[in-house]
């Protein structure tokens, strides 16, 4: 469920609709996520933005969440 980003390590991008708005998902939301399969299934969560807000996340920033991610994790 939702779309590879190309170039983003295997994090997905899910398109939400907004129900407050009648333009659909292109409008709604987006949950970055990354689903791990081994040992167990894990889904992590890196962040969830309302696309009017901010543009498209770039591959610094995909790098910088994942990062923070290894770093909570390691905690």
């Amino acid at each position: 469920m939702g779309d590879v980003i190309p170039g983003g390590f295997g994090v997905r991008k899910l398109r939400i609709s907004n129900s407050d708005i009648a333009k659909g998902k292109s409008s709604g939301y987006r949950l970055l996520y990354l689903v791990e399969d081994e040992p167990e299934p894990v889904l992590y969560i890196l962040l969830l933005y309302f696309k009017s807000d901010r543009s498209d996340v770039s591959v610094a920033e995909l790098q910088q969440l994942l990062k923070e991610l290894v770093n909570e994790a390691e905690e």
